[in-house]
């Protein structure tokens, strides 16, 4: 699938394609029996619409047909990643910023933690845990910011709350 994912990805991130703001976050090629499906992933600064999205879908489809990348049937989805779908790319977390974040680390941990910063190397969470109610008399326990680096994330799924 590489050899259709990789000219994709490189005609997307290449000059013109998006608009200033908006950026890729993934490519997905599935093969199926009858036609491959082709999942493109677009975000931005600010989010992104429906109109970007239909119109990078209708660049990329006549790309792809002029190409002939793909000589057989496929179907092609071009959207913005769901609220269930994990932050893939620096870019996204900025946007996120004071939101719930579900963190999976290289050392098999999970932090439930709001994003508190962005940094080039690394995220910051102000952790969020079921509270135990302090005994009489007792300060309830601060809570320690956690520095995690993008090199230690596994993945990093921004949690919906309904306050």
């Amino acid at each position: 699938m590489e050899e259709i994912k990789a000219p994709i990805t490189e005609y997307i991130n290449g000059p013109g394609f998006l608009e200033e703001g908006y950026f890729l976050v993934e490519v997905l090629v599935q093969k199926r029996k009858e036609r491959a499906r082709i999942i493109v992933l677009l975000d931005g600064d600010r989010g992104i619409g429906i109109d970007q999205c239909a119109a990078a879908s209708r660049k990329l489809g006549q790309w792809l047909e002029e190409t002939n990348l793909l000589p057989d049937a496929y179907v092609l989805e071009v959207s913005s990643p769901g609220v269930d779908h994990p932050l893939k790319v620096k870019r996204q977390y900025p946007a996120n910023l004071g939101r719930q974040l579900k963190v999976e680390t290289t050392d098999g941990r999970t932090v439930l933690g709001r994003l508190e910063a962005v940094a080039d190397e690394f995220i910051t969470l102000a952790p969020v845990e079921k509270k135990k109610k302090p005994k009489p008399g007792q300060a309830p326990a601060e809570d320690t910011l956690l520095r995690i680096p993008f090199s230690d994330l596994v993945s990093a799924v921004v949690q919906v709350s309904f306050k």
